[in-house]
């Protein structure tokens, strides 16, 4: 049976990997989105989020001399937040713990629903783990905005492993929660992917405080960076605030 989660769940897993959320503040004016990133190896830690110009926040080196050291960097260095606006003034806010975010993107802009785009990917290819991918997305403005939706294909086992996909829809969030989802269990070998339902997890009410509570939340070591996305739900206003670990094993932010 899968272990009942919740903010102590996360605040005691040393390592439940990459995680992110939807919810809405306690007001109710603003959607949240939450995303975090963390890493065991020297490489996995040398990365930090930052603002691309479009207004999107993407996962990049820190240090360039370093680098990611081995591995796919597709799977390390990608696009997590971002938005594509329809047509009828809607605009879907979509995050992801890789390039899915990107497939997510294309998808939803073409017309197709969040999931369908979603589905058209596998598990990460990084044997022996399989890493899980997790997105998210919020859909605001317009005559109906959308639920918020989170989603995970994860191993079932097996080489090559089978997979699984989930979809979780949220139409009335509960104001100062999110729902938030992570790549793994805990720590093992190799890492088992993350089981059950999204767990709640309570939200700030804005987004400097949001990302200060959700850093706290986890492992020293092992943490690299976090966001918080607020999206005002009735301009459509949005406020990013990111937390990195530098280079030389400090922290900016907080």
């Amino acid at each position: 049976m899968p272990v009942a989660k919740d903010r102590s769940w996360l605040q005691r897993t040393s390592y439940p990997g990459r995680g992110l959320a939807v919810g809405r503040t306690a007001d109710g004016a603003s959607g949240v989105q939450l995303y975090w990133t963390m890493g065991r190896s020297k490489g996995s830690r040398n990365r930090r989020l930052v603002h691309e110009p479009d207004g999107s926040v993407r996962v990049v080196v820190a240090d360039a001399a370093t680098g990611v050291q081995r591995g796919d960097p597709s799977l390390l260095l990608y696009r997590a937040l971002c938005a594509v606006r329809h047509g009828d003034g809607r605009v879907t806010h979509v995050v992801g713990n890789g390039d899915q975010t990107d497939t997510i993107a294309a998808g939803v802009s073409g017309g197709e629903s969040f999931m369908a785009a979603f589905s058209r990917r596998d598990v990460e290819p990084d044997p022996p783990h399989y890493t899980a991918r997790i997105a998210g997305a919020l859909t605001v403005g317009g005559a109906v905005g959308g639920p918020g939706e989170l989603a995970i294909v994860k191993t079932t086992g097996g080489e090559p492993p089978g997979s699984s996909h989930q979809h979780f829809c949220y139409h009335r969030m509960r104001p100062g929660w999110g729902y938030c989802i992570t790549t793994y269990e805990g720590d093992g070998s190799p890492l088992p992917p993350f089981a059950g339902e999204p767990f709640p997890l309570p939200v700030a009410d804005e987004p400097r405080r949001a990302v200060t509570e959700l850093w706290e939340l986890l492992d020293r070591d092992n943490r690299v960076a976090a966001a918080a996305k607020f999206i005002d739900l009735d301009g459509g206003a949005v406020r990013i605030e990111l937390i990195n670990r530098n280079p030389g094993g400090g922290e900016t932010g907080p």
